[in-house]
């Protein structure tokens, strides 16, 4: 067995053991559904979800003296269950609806996303 595929069948046990730790997080795809030349804008529409286990390893709260009260989160997930970030607008966590950071960590193993939720 390749150092490879030990890993992954690691990452793989680590998700399946998680248990109550894993948080259901639904990616929902975007399309383009148009461009607007006035405006110099693209319409963008929902295309499907995408249902994926994420493990919170940080939740933050911006102090109230911040123009916006948000909250900001890293999740850990699968890469091959989350795949290409780009496709997705935004992602609801516990019926409350948070969009990415830019920033993201990925390798071919898992993939940590930052999100602040939308106000």
């Amino acid at each position: 067995m390749s150092l490879k595929s030990l890993v992954k069948k690691s990452v793989d046990t680590a998700f399946a053991k998680a248990g109550d730790l894993a948080t259901i997080v639904i990616f929902n795809k975007k399309s383009v559904a148009g461009y607007d030349f006035t405006e110099q804008s693209v319409s963008v529409s929902n295309d499907g979800t995408v249902v994926a286990k994420g493990i919170l390893l940080k939740k933050t709260k911006q102090a109230p003296t911040q123009t916006t009260n948000s909250t900001a989160a890293n999740f850990l997930f699968r890469t091959t269950d989350v795949g290409d970030i780009s496709e997705y607008s935004n992602a609801v966590i516990g019926g409350v609806t948070y969009k990415f950071e830019p920033t993201a960590e990925i390798n071919d193993y898992v993939t940590v996303l930052s999100f602040v939720r939308e106000n």
